[in-house]
């Protein structure tokens, strides 16, 4: 009797598996015929070489001095974390800001992780938050990121010590 009831246990089992197996074979073949790109429905994409300048400038503990406080050029503080959201939202525009003013303004990225003593000097307990320095004297500060508005007061800062 254990033995009747085990084989109607293991047949149906075994052929449910045989099936499986059967059908992703068949699929994986199909697969393999059809090019990668439509198989994704999306266009291949090539790699492309893109020549950017870099320029954000990583602020830590042992460069803040001559990178920052020794800076004969408005330096444009960005507290960030790998974590924070709008961060990595407002981190473009700031780029931005640089390559605009390039020349002009030193963009230092900071992230308070990393950074815990620098981000206490400046009180970044909230971030984002963007100080703008000035011959080593914080001059303003932007904290939080609106789309609609932060990049405009962080170029109104810059702007008007361009200006001076």
């Amino acid at each position: 009797m254990n033995r009747i009831i085990g084989l109607a246990i293991i047949i149906p089992l075994a052929t449910l598996f045989f099936v499986i197996g059967v059908s992703n074979k068949k699929r994986n073949q199909s697969e393999a015929e059809i090019p990668a790109t439509e198989q994704s429905g999306a266009p291949e994409l090539k790699e492309v070489e893109v020549a950017e300048k870099e320029y954000a400038i990583q602020i830590t503990g042992e460069n803040f001095d001559e990178l920052v406080m020794e800076s004969d050029q408005i330096v444009v503080l960005d507290f960030w974390a790998p974590w924070c959201a709008p961060c990595m939202m407002l981190g473009p525009h700031v780029e931005k800001i640089a390559a605009d003013y390039e020349g002009k303004v030193v963009l230092g990225k900071i992230n308070t992780d990393e950074q815990k003593s620098l981000a206490d000097k400046y009180k970044a307990s909230s971030i984002p938050l963007v100080v703008v320095i000035k011959g080593g004297e914080v001059v303003g500060q932007v904290a939080g990121f609106e789309p609609a508005t932060t990049p405009d007061e962080i170029r109104k800062l810059v702007d008007g010590l361009i200006e001076k």
